[in-house]
């Protein structure tokens, strides 16, 4: 693609997204979803924008930005206070959706349970983008917030690992031992968090010699991409990188006097990148969706849709009940509020496609995540806002 047919593309996305935004604040449908469904509609068009939504656009230039700042913005007194819920969304419930999926996907759908496996870990990584603005216009309690953003925050990153290590065993149909996905589960998550620790610091030490908010927004930048870069080239979770460099820079500068003066406008800087480059890819995930290829395979894909579901329910209600066990009880209400939170978004696309071109059936794993995608997107984005109305969750104050 010519240079300057990618700007033209690019343009064209930026008008559509400032359109959507304006359109949203009169309108009662979501701002995500309302960026999907222009996708959607733009994809119908001859001649339409055709920037692609591929692995490296995601993994490489947009999720590095957007986990750090998540990280950079979270509030981290939340995660002290919501650890046990936020860890066992994030790590056990991927094991969940992984094994709802099997069941689902290979006693009824007939699939392999390879194939179901991967499938399971590539729609366990939610994007709460959606939920979260949904959550801010209504004024819904911070800490039922904190808790669906700090599940996003880090089970992308489980997500991934988990992803890739389910991906390697299949392709090597090894049997060594089986302890051994476990084993490098934990490798890729331990090497991302030294290489996180690692950039943070350094980061952190160069940040102290300046005071200019500008210098130390490109010095933000520079720890985000450079976390990821790092970990990946040592074969490590890049994500888990991000993560911990955005949350130790943010959490400790703060402490050392770093940003007193500038916090502010990196704030702003952050919220930005966030808010463009979520936008963008929503809009992606919309023009991206090949409606011909979910309508051929639609009776696999409403087993897909099935085995989300039931995954959704076993890791909400589940998960809670052992929160609850472990001193953290979360309402009723809320959990219900969880379950249509589980939105899924373009980090299971990027996934999916990453896949080589000779595996198995990915043309049908394609078709199946990206209708997961637009199923969650549009149904449970467009019910959240009356679901809340109706447990009357707003201008709630939280359960202490």
């Amino acid at each position: 693609m010519h240079g300057s047919a990618s700007f033209a593309d690019l343009l064209v996305l930026l008008v559509v997204v400032l359109a959507v935004a304006i359109g949203s604040r009169h309108s009662r449908v979501p701002y995500t979803v309302g960026l999907v469904l222009a996708g959607l509609v733009i994809g119908l068009i001859p001649g339409h924008p055709t920037v692609a939504l591929t692995p490296d656009l995601v993994m490489v230039v947009f999720l590095p930005a957007l986990l750090f700042a998540g990280a950079w913005t979270y509030p981290q007194d939340e995660l002290r206070r919501n650890w046990v819920p936020i860890a066992l969304l994030a790590t056990l419930g991927v094991l969940i959706c992984m094994l709802a999926s099997w069941f689902v996907l290979v006693r009824f759908a007939g699939l392999s349970a390879p194939i179901a496996l991967i499938f399971g870990a590539i729609v366990s990584a939610t994007d709460p983008v959606a939920v979260i603005s949904v959550f801010r216009s209504l004024r819904i309690d911070p800490r039922l917030g904190a808790i669906v953003e700090g599940e996003s925050l880090f089970n992308d990153a489980t997500a991934v690992v988990a992803f890739k290590v389910t991906l390697v065993m299949s392709i090597a149909a090894t049997q060594a031992s089986a302890a051994q996905p476990f084993v490098d589960f934990l490798e890729l998550l331990a090497g991302g968090t030294l290489v996180g620790l690692a950039v943070g610091c350094a980061g952190l030490f160069v940040l102290r010699f300046t005071d200019d908010y500008m210098i130390e927004a490109m010095g933000t930048l520079i720890v985000a991409y450079g976390s990821y870069y790092i970990a990946d080239s040592l074969r490590v979770s890049g994500l888990i990188a991000v993560i911990v460099a955005g949350m130790l820079v943010s959490r400790v500068g703060t402490r050392m006097g770093s940003f007193t003066t500038t916090r502010a406008a990196v704030n702003q800087l952050w919220e930005f990148i966030a808010f463009v480059a979520n936008s963008i890819l929503f809009v992606l995930v919309g023009l991206s969706i090949d409606l011909r290829a979910t309508y051929a395979n639609l009776a696999i894909i409403a087993w897909a849709i099935v085995a989300v579901v039931v995954a959704r329910v076993i890791a909400v209600y589940g998960l809670s009940a052992l929160s609850g066990l472990l001193g953290q009880r979360l309402p009723a209400r809320w959990q219900h509020v969880f379950f249509l939170g589980g939105l899924r978004g373009a980090l299971s696309m990027a996934l999916v496609l990453s896949l080589p071109a000779s595996f198995p059936d990915r043309g049908l794993l394609v078709s199946m995540v990206f209708a997961v995608v637009l199923f969650t997107i549009i149904v449970q984005g467009l019910a959240l806002a009356p679901a809340i109305f109706r447990l009357r969750l707003q201008h709630q104050p939280s359960p202490r």
